[in-house]
């Protein structure tokens, strides 16, 4: 488990100790996407950055006992998400292709444990 010491807008510096990715099947592009947009959006704080372990979405925040702090701006990711398609004979999911998404995250800067 990774502990980070970010510092955030308000030039905090909390060591927090994250888990594994949230998700099991993580995407290399969505991932490259995801740290793209963090390094604009927070430049001195990107070489932490881990997607799907601490740039989360809201949800995945507060499952794991965060809040994002208040004020703060989700970062906007345009993602590619996989279609499938159920074979009918066997009831097996093969992936067909993608199709585009939009995904609204937030960086660990961005967050706070809940009280």
């Amino acid at each position: 488990m990774p502990t980070l010491a970010p510092t955030n807008s308000a030039g905090a510096s909390p060591t927090v100790t994250l888990g594994v990715p949230y998700k099991d099947n993580v995407s290399a592009l969505n991932s490259k996407i995801v740290l793209d947009a963090v390094k604009a959006r927070f430049p001195d704080w990107a070489d932490q950055c881990q997607p799907y372990v601490n740039v989360l979405t809201l949800k995945a925040w507060n499952q794991r006992g965060y809040r994002v702090k208040k004020g703060e701006k989700a970062i906007r990711v345009f993602t590619k998400v996989p279609v499938t398609e159920k074979d009918a004979t066997t009831g097996d999911e093969k992936v067909v292709g993608s199709r585009p998404a939009r995904a609204f995250v937030f960086a660990l800067p961005q967050v706070e444990k809940k009280a």
